[in-house]
């Protein structure tokens, strides 16, 4: 049986004052698990989110976390430590269709929007 090799791209996102760091390019095999690791340095946080984009295409959302520690869904899972300013993605049982890049990115900064409804006369 062969196993096909999958190549994630990985990139790093950010805002302005702040660093995020993520290794260029990870190799795995189909079947198996791939963690892509994300350091990040920042004066305030306020989330972090991972996002998949296959190339030609928009990212998808993945997660976002604000806690400290595991958070999962299905196949893939993150985890945060804050203090550390660390995160990874796990994604495990790879499949070819998860060959695509992996982005991390930090919020420092939250935007507020006020909402005022009013009832319909």
């Amino acid at each position: 049986m062969w196993g096909f090799v999958l190549c994630l791209f990985l990139m790093a996102g950010g805002a302005s004052g702040q660093g995020v760091e993520q290794p260029a390019k990870l190799m795995s095999v189909e079947g198996t698990f791939a963690r892509v690791n994300c350091t990040y340095s920042t004066s305030g946080f306020n989330g972090l989110s991972w996002y998949q984009q296959h190339e030609g295409q928009a990212p998808v959302f993945l997660f976002y976390t604000v806690l400290d520690g595991l958070k999962d869904s299905g196949r893939f899972s993150t985890f945060l430590s804050r203090s550390d300013g660390y995160s990874y993605l796990l994604l495990t049982e790879l499949q070819i269709k998860d060959s695509a890049s992996y982005l991390c990115a930090v919020r420092d900064t939250v935007t507020v929007l006020p909402l005022q409804l009013h009832r319909n006369s």
